[in-house]
């Protein structure tokens, strides 16, 4: 191989940013501000360079020509002349081949060391022409540097090619050297070595030496000619014109060899023309510009239709000699004849390497088709499936819809589609960690697959949520009877990690009908079912019915609606007093978010806030009724006397405590505010709490640290767990207007709230009650030993401003 890619890039000329002169080139030029394209400015530099080369050749063969041999000045020139070329070629390689990289570099350093060698036997020779009149011995130290200097030449030759790949790449490289070395030997003993071993002129010493230089420059041109046959790099104009000066170099030393013989010898134009040429080429070959377009990719590429050829090109320059000194002589010479069988064989055997290797590539083709094939279907099963649990993913489940909804066997026939949503499921990857939640959603995949018909298809379309096609069935209650399983399945407790956790499932379901035939339709009809089995509580399953298509509908546009109305300034506050029961004080008020509809008036929490936690801007909402109520609080305080003391109470919803940003909302409400963090009351749902109980004893701690005062809200109608109750850093419970409407009616009530204060009071928590609409009621609570009171018994939720009047009344 002759340059790799990455060693053209510094193998020729200086590139943009190292060129000499280029900084003047582009100020010099037309437009100087434009951009100068450096390669085609180098190239055009290369081109005038090599013009003044040929020229300067042309001058000198010219003079040649024109001054025979025997004129003094003939010899003084030549030998002056053929010093400098060898010495602009040396400092030519030295010079420009610092540039390049490491592995070119070095190439270079071999090249220009073979021209200085080469020149200081022309340095000699000089001297010889100069000091001693042209009385030049033969053989003379000046032969010593020329003949020292070839194998350095093979040497650098050999630095520009990679190593040859292993096998049949290794032997086909040899057996080319040895094509190339045959077949140039051939021609050189046609043409010169020939003649020179039969003459037999001279001294034996004398002779080898004669025939020395020729036999090198073979070797050395067998060298460059096997590179350049493996090389792969379209950038290969460096080393090829290294080559070219080394052929040249070898026709002038077999023509000198064969002139030197012959009686009527002189400096001929050809020996004198061909050395200076090939020093000329030497020189241009390391300023060659750059090709900004070769990239790394020409190092995969396989040789080019030349590089095969070109060993072949020689044994037809070889066959062309040989016949030509055969049809003169009218005999073969036998060294023709055994050379031309050496290069016969090995070309034969280069043949049968070729066709070996062929067979190898043609087998490496058909296990790569067969791998590619086999990895296209693997492929195929990874975009169509689930990589978690194996089964169909939306993509397949959608595409199983279309085909189940285009082979109906018949009217009565029923094609239907189940959402599962896994509820609950975010407790184990906030408890366990993903792994375990991994766990969970394969075991449940597992527990859906038995639940079907083996006609049926159960798919993965994200996260949670799992999808079941039931294929042809007879009829709703078909249907129905594989829903109920899949609810009994899911409701068996999952043990992860030594843990039993429930993760429940809700379903959605829709039905086909004979006009439905895009998969589509029935996915958003069952998605829609979904949300309505959630809304009623989860653990279900519900059949679509248009009317929840409508509510579907409403519940988007008020979701649409929502999230401008902050923006919109349509939320506002209401507050309702909270009084100390014992003494009848006003402590404190609850902070009642509204929204002021634009077409459907005051709408109350319970009307948008699960549209709100289903979408996520009830973090943002819940942020501004934070800084809101305690915005308000301060200017009650500000303004009204008896309000000194107040403290507000503010509800936060289970997504404001799991989205991990309510810490950080509290506390710069409290800072923005500038109170004490105790007249912040938080209030939370058991359910909230107990959900995410983990999560929810790591944020209430962090609010506790803050200052704010914690409360369970609606006690008694969630979960009620004791043990969770002496967990929570919580400050207080409000019991539930369920148990309150009973008092002086229904003595359980009254029992039950007896129990819950009791229990409070030994755990040193204070004890709210909602809904106190009447005095009877009021008389129980205060008699029950509960410390608060809120309802109708004192005042409706009531605006800002119209509570502060309320305040200074009180």
């Amino acid at each position: 191989m002759a340059v790799d890619t990455a060693d053209t890039v510094t193998a020729g000329a200086p590139t943009r940013a190292d060129a000499p002169g280029a900084e003047a080139l582009e100020a010099d030029a037309p437009g100087a501000d434009a951009p100068v394209d450096i390669d085609r400015v180098s190239l055009r530099r290369f081109g005038a360079t090599t013009g003044v080369a040929a020229i300067l050749l042309g001058l000198f063969v010219i003079w040649m020509a024109s001054h025979p041999g025997v004129h003094r000045s003939t010899a003084d020139i030549d030998a002056v002349v053929k010093l400098v070329v060898a010495a602009l070629a040396a400092a030519s390689c030295v010079v420009f081949g610092r540039r390049a990289a490491p592995q070119v570099r070095l190439a270079w350093m071999w090249i220009g060391a073979f021209a200085t060698v080469w020149a200081v036997g022309a340095a000699v020779l000089t001297w010889y022409d100069f000091g001693k009149n042209g009385a030049v011995p033969f053989p003379s130290a000046a032969d010593a540097g020329f003949l020292a200097a070839l194998p350095l030449a093979a040497i650098g030759v050999l630095l520009f090619s990679s190593a040859p790949g292993p096998g049949v790449s290794r032997a086909r490289m040899l057996l080319d050297g040895v094509i190339v070395a045959g077949s140039l030997l051939i021609v050189s003993w046609t043409t010169a070595l020939g003649t020179v071993y039969h003459s037999g002129s001279g001294t034996v010493f004398s002779q080898a030496i004669g025939l020395a230089y020729p036999i090198s420059d073979v070797i050395v041109a067998t060298v460059g000619v096997s590179v350049l046959a493996q090389g792969r790099s379209r950038q290969q104009v460096p080393p090829v014109l290294v080559v070219a000066g080394l052929l040249c170099l070898t026709v002038a030393d077999s023509s000198l060899a064969y002139l030197s013989h012959l009686t009527s010898f002189r400096y001929d134009v050809l020996v004198d023309a061909g050395r200076v040429a090939g020093f000329m080429l030497i020189a241009l070959a390391p300023i060659w510009p750059l090709d900004p377009n070769t990239t790394a990719r020409d190092e995969v590429e396989g040789p080019s239709p030349w590089q095969v050829a070109l060993p072949y090109l020689f044994v037809a320059i070889a066959i062309f000699a040989a016949t030509l000194k055969g049809t003169q002589s009218r005999h073969l010479d036998l060294f023709d004849v055994i050379a031309g069988l050496c290069v016969i064989a090995a070309v034969l055997t280069r043949l049968v390497l070729t066709l070996v290797e062929n067979l190898r590539l043609t087998s490496q083709m058909r296990y790569a088709v067969t791998t590619l094939r086999a990895n296209q279907v693997e492929l195929v099963h990874y975009a169509l499936h689930d990589s978690l649990t194996g089964l169909p993913n939306r993509v397949l489940f959608g595409d199983r819809i279309e085909h189940a909804l285009a082979r109906r066997s018949s009217p009565t026939r029923r094609v239907a589609v189940m959402l599962c949503d896994l509820d609950s499921f975010k407790d184990v990857n906030d408890t366990l960690g993903h792994s375990s939640g991994d766990e969970v959603l394969i075991a449940a995949a597992d527990r859906l697959s038995s639940c079907v018909r083996p006609a049926d298809t159960v798919a993965r379309i994200g996260g949670d949520e799992f999808a079941i096609l039931i294929d042809d069935a007879s009829g709703v209650d078909e249907v129905a009877s594989v829903a109920a399983r899949v609810c009994s399945a899911m409701r068996t407790p999952f043990t992860v990690a030594g843990r039993d956790f429930i993760v429940q499932v809700s379903v959605g379901i829709a039905m086909a009908n004979q006009y439905d035939t895009r998969s589509e339709k029935l996915l958003q009809d069952a998605d829609v079912a979904l949300y309505a089995t959630k809304d009623a509580g989860g653990n279900d399953y519900t059949f679509f019915e248009p009317r929840l298509g409508k509510a579907y509908v409403d519940r988007l546009g008020l979701q649409a609606e929502l999230s401008v109305a902050l923006d919109n300034g349509e939320l506002f506050m209401e507050y309702q007093p909270v009084v100390e029961l014992a003494s009848g004080r006003t402590v404190g008020v609850e902070a009642l978010l509204r929204w002021r509809h634009p077409r459907r008036g005051v709408l109350k929490p319970v009307d948008f806030l699960p549209v709100a936690d289903n979408s996520g801007i009830a973090v943002q909402i819940g942020a501004w009724v934070l800084g809101e109520a305690l915005q308000q609080l301060r200017g009650w305080r500000e303004r009204t006397p008896s309000a000194a003391h107040l403290w507000t109470a503010v509800n936060v919803s289970a997504r404001q405590l799991a989205s991990g940003d309510l810490v950080r909302a509290v506390s710069k409400a409290i800072d923005a505010s500038g109170l004490e963090p105790e007249s912040l009351h938080i209030e939370l749902t058991e359910s909230a709490v107990i959900d995410l109980v983990d999560w929810s004893l790591l944020v209430l701690t962090e609010l506790k640290n803050l200052g704010a005062t914690l409360e369970i809200d609606g006690f008694g109608t969630g979960y009620s767990s004791l043990a969770y109750l002496k967990q929570l850093p919580i400050d207080g419970v409000k019991i539930d207007r369920v148990f309150v409407d009973g008092l002086g009616t229904d003595g359980r009530d009254a029992v039950i709230i007896e129990a819950v204060v009791s229990l409070a009071h030994a755990l040193q928590l204070k004890v709210a009650a909602a809904g106190v609409e009447t005095s009877r009621q009021l008389e129980w609570l205060r008699t029950l030993g509960c410390d608060y009171g809120q309802g109708y018994q004192w005042s409706i939720p009531l605006p800002a401003a119209d509570l502060e009047r309320w305040l200074s009344r009180s």
